[in-house]
């Protein structure tokens, strides 16, 4: 059944209330930010590093992703397992967590996951804010992308250690549509391979000075545009490529 969860990169779970000033409850670096598993591997590495001043206790949980037209999609599965799903950090210290295969794969494409971090609150974590004066207190949720890869797979999706290792590139394509007087950008993937777009342009107009979104394999996305951009072309950085590419526009 798809969740009801609609993500942010670095979004938040919810607030302990506080009056006046806010603050971030946590700080955790995640490495890498763009993890994959590869055909031949039976797990990944995803690494959770505490910075702040306190013990943290984090939820990791993996969803299944998916894209239809209204956006992305997030379901509960059984193929790909955290281990541990709760882990007690800390501070300054680092934690693994595995990302395994547990169930079977679609073994000639791509699947996308969702890996979510919750922050769990601690009697701890809430002296410390209490103890910091008045303040919100927010408490993290971390999501992070996961690209799953099956036998069948493209070349180069074997033994990747992140997502920049895969030499396959999506076949991208865009159009703009109008509707009820509003104007969008709409990006079509008819290749194999996920597509991260960033630093996107039309024309002379800046449609995203950093992370756009992503498209996955067969699916097409859209974004609004402010103001009644024109011309050609599309410009963007493609899974973190060194250069910004040309993107053709939809014949």
């Amino acid at each position: 059944m798809v969740t009801a969860l609609r993500l942010l990169f670095l979004g938040l779970l919810a607030v302990w209330f506080f009056p006046g000033e806010t603050r971030a409850a946590s700080a955790v670096t995640i490495w890498p930010v763009n993890p994959v598993l590869g055909s031949a591997a039976p797990a990944a590495a995803l690494w959770l590093e505490n910075n702040d001043h306190h013990t943290v206790l984090l939820q990791i949980r993996v969803f299944r992703w998916t894209q239809d037209s209204t956006g992305d999609q997030y379901a509960d599965q059984t193929e790909i397992v955290a281990s541990p799903p709760m882990a007690s950090v800390a501070p300054g210290v680092r934690q693994l967590i595995r990302l395994i295969r547990a169930g079977s794969m679609f073994p000639n494409a791509e699947t996308a996951y969702r890996i979510i971090i919750d922050e769990i609150p601690t009697p701890e974590s809430r002296q410390a804010a209490a103890k910091s004066g008045p303040q919100i207190a927010i408490q993290l949720r971390y999501s992070v992308p996961l690209f799953v890869y099956g036998t069948g797979a493209p070349t180069g999706t074997s033994a990747p250690t992140m997502a920049s290792d895969i030499k396959e590139q999506p076949t991208l394509h865009w159009h703009v549509e109008t509707r009820n007087g509003r104007r969008f950008l709409d990006v079509a993937n008819t290749g194999h391979i996920h597509a991260q777009l960033s630093q996107v342009s039309l024309g002379k107009t800046t449609v995203s000075t950093g992370l756009l979104g992503y498209v996955l394999p067969g699916r097409t996305m859209e974004w609004p545009l402010a103001g009644n951009p024109g011309g050609e072309p599309l410009q963007a950085v493609v899974n973190g490529g060194l250069k910004h590419e040309t993107i053709p526009a939809q014949q």
